[in-house]
């Protein structure tokens, strides 16, 4: 079967501030598969209510953010009249956050917050709990996801320390592997200044769930780890996004490709991979363009800025995502892609020696012809500007 049935649940719970769920079905759908890139197969939920089938693939199901938001509400519905432990659960749901005793569910406005993803919920409630502490305090969170495990390394290298956080585990599940990871003993392996640097460098730059791949994190590991690199990066998480910031970004990065090279820009990686033919211009291995990476070290900057600042501000008083390499398309966020060569940029002339001014474009422009010309700008090359 295709679907399963939810378990029976006979309390009712008013979700203050909670789904529009009438008439947008259809709208909805739509909408995820644009922004997910998903396939026909995703399922969009936007009603859960006792026996109400779910698939039995939730890969299907899970891939929708509509989907698992409709199902937290519901979760918080069942847990009230199922829920038997003594232990209070806190529930944070976008925008508002639960507390779950036997019986009962109460807002509980002090995790209240805005950010989309569990992950950077999760540091809210770890804040949560040490600001509400005295003492020494050891906690455990249970988490697979990569934002998780570096976000924690950041937080207890940069705020958490200071508020009393004595350990902190790590429960990771792959397949039927389980581990568990003394964070609190790798931040002190790696070191606060590399720790630091795990957000940015380690991967929001090198790829995450809102930024594109370049490179692997292991490359960006070994590359922030050598002295006269780890300078580049260092700044990255300023309060400001400057222009140097962005140009030390983008040297990082090329250095992550290509450890050993002095080239500092993506254009510089591009040109030599033309010269060199490596890659018969397979414009789907060369390197973007300098222009394309600047916004994509706009969007790892912006995303940074989420996790970073997750335990304290709330996402929709941190930064405008239109700013930062994202462009909106009706009701969807998307990258912002360049395609298009800088206005005015001349293409190369192909007229062999350049012996006519008129009928050279690079002599009529009043520019030098370059090696990309059909004359390759050498010696054969009439075109007096070059010579």
């Amino acid at each position: 079967p295709l679907y399963h049935t939810l378990p029976q649940i006979s309390g009712t719970l008013s979700m203050e501030g909670g789904i529009e769920r009438e008439g947008r079905e259809d709208r909805e759908r739509e909408r995820e598969r644009g922004r997910r890139g998903k396939s026909k197969n995703m399922v969009v939920l936007d009603v859960i209510s006792p026996n109400k089938n779910v698939p039995v693939v939730l890969e299907n199901f899970w891939s929708s953010s509509i989907s698992k938001t409709t199902f937290q509400a519901f979760y918080v519905e069942w847990l009230t009249t199922n829920y038997k432990g003594t232990k209070p659960l806190y529930l944070g749901i976008s925008p508002q956050a639960w507390i779950v005793s036997a019986a009962s569910a109460t807002p509980f406005p002090r995790l209240n917050c805005t950010h989309e993803e569990a992950d950077d919920r999760m540091m809210f409630h770890v804040q949560d709990i040490l600001s509400h502490r005295t003492g020494s305090t050891s906690l455990t969170l249970s988490s697979g996801d990569t934002d998780v495990f570096v976000c924690l390394l950041y937080h207890i290298t940069v705020n958490w320390r200071s508020l009393g956080l004595q350990e902190l585990w790590l429960i990771r599940k792959s397949g039927v592997k389980r581990s568990i990871l003394p964070l609190h003993d790798i931040c002190k392996a790696l070191g606060d200044e590399l720790t630091q640097c795990l957000p940015a460098a380690l991967h929001a730059l090198t790829g995450c769930d809102t930024t594109s791949k370049i490179s692997t994190k292991l490359a960006a590991l070994n590359t922030v780890r050598k002295p006269d690199n780890s300078s580049l990066i260092l700044n990255f998480n300023c309060p400001q996004l400057t222009e140097s910031a962005i140009q030390m970004a983008e040297t990082f990065l090329v250095k992550c490709l290509k450890p050993s090279t002095d080239m500092e820009t993506f254009d510089d990686l591009r040109i030599a991979a033309f010269d060199s033919n490596v890659l018969k211009m397979d414009f789907e291995r060369t390197a973007c363009t300098s222009t394309n990476a600047r916004k994509h070290i706009q969007r790892a900057y912006y995303q940074q800025q989420l996790w970073v600042q997750a335990p304290f501000t709330d996402a929709t008083s941190i930064l405008n995502a239109d700013a930062y390499g994202f462009v909106r398309k009706g009701s969807l966020l998307v990258p912002e892609i360049v395609i298009s060569k800088p206005e005015g940029l001349p293409d190369p002339c192909s007229c062999g020696k350049c012996a006519h001014k008129n009928g050279c474009p690079c002599w009529v422009a009043g520019i030098r012809c370059c090696k990309y010309c059909k004359c390759k700008g050498g010696n054969s090359c009439k075109n007096p500007i070059t010579e």
